[in-house]
């Protein structure tokens, strides 16, 4: 606590049990790489004031300890212009601010701040509700969905292996259950199907060939509608597989696009 380190300070595979750095002043670099904190790491306050802060490799028992250090090492990083360790950094970061988030107590919701709109958890099922979409919000959509799939938007290969992966298990969806129509009728067989003619690029074309389909043809299929969207010639069975098919038009897009911007944003700067 109010330490102050006038050089460099190294610790660099260093083992820490509770570890406060609060307010603590590093006139020079700073070196933490590889070092475990197996308890509290407390570094509210502290000041960088080194060319280098190094947290590689570093573990944190408490991941919500690893915000505020990382973000300090990701701005040196950002000053020195290394985009590529500033972004690691960031997704440590992020995932220790998620940490810290799901933990704290409970807060209001605001609904309009103009009309003075605000839901509190002010008695015991309001609080119920509030913890189960806190639940949602943290251990659930950001952590699987934003964290895992799209990697806070700093790994694009590991969104274009989850595209890839999410391509296939939608085509083993129609494979499994005979999802897509190869059939020569030309007449839409209920009125699920005339949206797919506005909202589909690919737009619903009946192939005339009654050959077996085969799971290059459900590939291809799951392929199209996530890219396009389209249905590459053949149409989805009528009823849950348009559903399911719209779902993935939606979802398959929006990754795609995702994919677009994170590789543009780390290799085209």
């Amino acid at each position: 606590m109010v330490s102050k380190f006038s050089g460099d300070a190294d610790f660099i595979g260093s083992t820490f049990k509770d570890a406060y750095f609060m307010v603590s002043k590093f006139s020079g670099n700073a070196y933490f790489g590889k070092s475990k904190f197996s308890g509290n790491a407390d570094f509210m306050g502290s000041e960088f004031n080194g060319k280098s802060l190094d947290f590689r490799g570093t573990e944190f028992n408490r991941l919500q300890d690893q915000e505020l250090p990382c973000r300090h090492a990701k701005q040196l990083a950002q000053n020195l212009g290394d985009k590529e360790e500033a972004d690691n950094y960031y997704y440590r970061e992020m995932e220790g601010r998620r940490i810290r988030l799901q933990n704290e107590p409970l807060t209001p919701w605001v609904i309009s701040r103009r009309f003075k709109f605000t839901i509190r958890p002010d008695n015991y099922y309001k609080e119920i509700v509030f913890k189960i979409c806190k639940f949602i919000k943290y251990n659930i959509f950001e952590k699987y969905f934003i964290q895992e799939v799209f990697g806070y938007g700093v790994h694009p290969l590991r969104l274009w292996i989850y595209w890839f992966a999410f391509v296939g298990i939608f085509a083993m969806i129609y494979w499994i259950g005979g999802g897509i129509n190869n059939s020569s009728t030309s007449q839409l067989s209920n009125i699920i199907e005339h949206p797919w003619l506005t909202i589909s690029i690919g737009g619903i074309n009946n192939s005339t060939t009654d050959r077996p389909l085969s799971i290059l043809d459900y590939l291809w299929f799951s392929l199209t509608v996530a890219v396009t969207p389209g249905f590459a010639g053949y149409k989805p069975a009528p009823g849950i597989y348009q559903v399911v098919a719209g779902i993935e038009a939606i979802f398959g897009t929006f990754m795609w696009a995702a994919f677009i911007t994170t590789f543009a944003r780390k290799y085209m700067r």
